[in-house]
């Protein structure tokens, strides 16, 4: 739980504790490989890696996400920071390697369909996680936003959200599937991208009203132009000699009306977004493994420390998520 601060420092807050660290991009990127028949090669003490070859599937499908790899030379780089080298560095989650195996791995999951399992991890308490995707489209079939909720619920009924880093940051021991699934969950994640879907609707309103605005005071802008130069045509049209000119702006301010229209019919179309029928991914049934780590849920030490901050005079309290970098 971590008290922010407003403007910048709370975005860079919240990206930096939510963010997955560095030295977890180039294991994904391992094992987002693996069954792909690309020739890869793994160090023996699992610290760096080299890509030599991929396979023609993955190259072509790195060329329609548009996405620049040198596929000629091979790919090295470092598993941990101790091997971290000029020649040999981490992967970056912005450079293209990790984005084509992002992209790879999401095409795999929107066709997977995971059986719910019983696994063991080093938490406090027993849990049931779903992870759920979320999208919000507009009206011309673009998402606007796309995420991936992991939600639990504990013993007692209540529910948190958990950070994906909670899945990095220990191996999950799987014990067997099992049979029931837990729908109580997916009506909280409802409830949520409901929310989403109204915050969503709120800045697009404004992006919108603000984009509509500005094109109309350039559309007027220019039909001003177009009408004062047509009566200066029209003014010195002695014997016809600008009839060519007048009937050019005439097509040019007919022209200008119908992209007007259509502009600002787009926008309206903006304006209308809609939430995709949500998407469970894995549903998980965790109990801990007797290994104590000393993480805590930080609901349960909310009120605590709301009135701990107030009594100073600080009223922004957010609680992050559970499992995350910080507590």
């Amino acid at each position: 739980m971590k008290v922010v601060s407003t403007g910048a420092k709370r975005s860079f807050d919240k990206v930096s504790m939510q963010s997955i660290p560095k030295h977890f991009y180039g294991q994904f990127v391992v094992d987002g490989l693996q069954n792909t028949r690309t020739r890869i090669n793994v160090s023996a003490d699992r610290k760096t890696a080299r890509i030599d070859r991929f396979p023609r599937r993955i190259r072509d499908f790195a060329h329609d996400q548009k996405l620049m790899l040198n596929f000629d030379d091979s790919i090295r780089f470092s598993l941990t920071s101790t091997k971290e080298t000029d020649t040999m560095p981490m992967v970056q989650n912005d450079e293209s390697l990790f984005n084509l195996i992002m992209k790879l791995t999401a095409k795999e999951m929107q066709q997977a369909v995971l059986p719910f399992y019983e696994v063991k991890a080093a938490i406090s308490e027993a849990l049931i996680i779903e992870l759920n995707q979320v999208t919000i489209v507009d009206s011309n079939g673009r998402d606007l936003e796309q995420q991936l909720l992991m939600i639990g619920q504990r013993a007692n009924g209540d529910f948190i959200q958990v950070s994906p880093y909670f899945f990095f940051s220990q191996s999950l021991d799987a014990m067997c599937p099992y049979v029931g699934e837990n729908r109580d969950i997916k009506r909280h994640v409802i409830k949520h991208a409901r929310k989403l879907l109204k915050t969503i609707q709120r800045k697009r309103e404004d992006y919108a009203n603000r984009k509509r605005v500005f094109l109309r005071k350039s559309f007027e802008d220019q039909m001003e132009t177009l009408q004062e130069r047509m009566s200066i045509y029209q003014q010195e049209n002695v014997e016809g000699k600008n009839s060519a000119l007048i009937n050019q702006t005439y097509a040019q301010i007919n022209e200008m009306e119908d992209r007007s229209k259509e502009w600002l019919s787009q926008i309206d179309r903006e304006r209308s977004i809609q939430l995709k029928a949500v998407k469970r991914i894995a549903q998980f049934k965790i109990e801990p493994n007797g290994v104590s780590n000393g993480r805590v849920v930080p609901e349960d030490y909310l009120p605590i420390i709301e009135d701990y901050e107030l009594q100073r005079g600080r009223l922004n309290v957010k609680v992050q998520q559970s499992f995350g970098l910080v507590d």
